[in-house]
């Protein structure tokens, strides 16, 4: 009897993680990774521009578009979208997407390990990258934004993504980045690992690399709140 529920379950989460595939539209080209650091703090050290940032080999990568939350980003493959989820529109959180180089089958294995979404989350989930969107309602500098954080033995560094004011926190043992802050569109977009673990198991300027390749286009009015993907087994 067990056995079955498993299985029945598993089936479900397929079926809604399926879903979410069809959301954003991805195509391939080649593009290459950056990123570099140090300080007590947080403190906020001197400007850095994203174009200036170390390279490291290059590979395929997949741009996905989300016109609900307005942006274009490139993500090395095999990342694909996860889940995707909207609030309402007098929500002061606007949504997120979350993107993972797991397959169907394994990210239903983690769901559920997760035990449907459990406050344990999966060291898997330190290769997911989150990006969510939150309204710009105190028009503060996005440096302002990192350094309130506070996050121990971090530094702030401002930089221009794309044109775009953003900021990123970064680690001082490490020298990586792992929170970016980007001002666009009335929003604060961030882009962060879903679980932050350094050093990274992907290396230095991995997320740089992604963050780096953040472009805003116009947003789309949202129909309503709505919700793909995910665990909910």
């Amino acid at each position: 009897m067990k056995s079955t529920i498993a299985v029945s379950l598993a089936t479900i989460g397929v079926v809604l993680l399926v879903a979410t595939t069809l959301l954003d539209m991805p195509r391939s080209r080649d593009i290459q990774a950056g990123g570099q650091s140090q300080q007590a703090g947080p403190t906020v050290s001197p400007s850095a521009s994203a174009s200036t940032s170390a390279a490291s080999p290059a590979g395929t990568v997949t741009t996905f578009e989300n016109a609900t939350l307005g942006y274009r980003i490139d993500l090395p493959e095999p990342y694909r979208l996860v889940q995707s989820r909207v609030l309402a529109p007098s929500e002061e959180f606007v949504g997120n997407a979350i993107y993972t180089k797991r397959t169907l089958a394994e990210d239903v294995q983690t769901c559920l390990t997760e035990r449907g979404g459990s406050a344990l989350r999966s060291p898997a989930r330190a290769l997911d990258v989150l990006i969510a969107a939150t309204r710009d309602t105190r028009r503060v500098p996005a440096v302002q934004l990192a350094a309130e954080r506070k996050m121990p033995f971090t530094s702030v560094r401002p930089m221009t993504i794309n044109g775009l004011e953003a900021a990123k926190i970064v680690h001082q043992s490490t020298g990586d980045a792992d929170v970016f802050l980007i001002r666009a569109n009335d929003r604060i977009y961030e882009i962060t690992p879903v679980l932050a673990i350094q050093p990274s198991w992907l290396g230095t300027g991995w997320l740089e690399s992604v963050a780096t390749s953040f472009v805003a286009i116009p947003p789309q009015e949202a129909a309503g709140p709505s919700r793909n993907g995910g665990c909910r087994i």
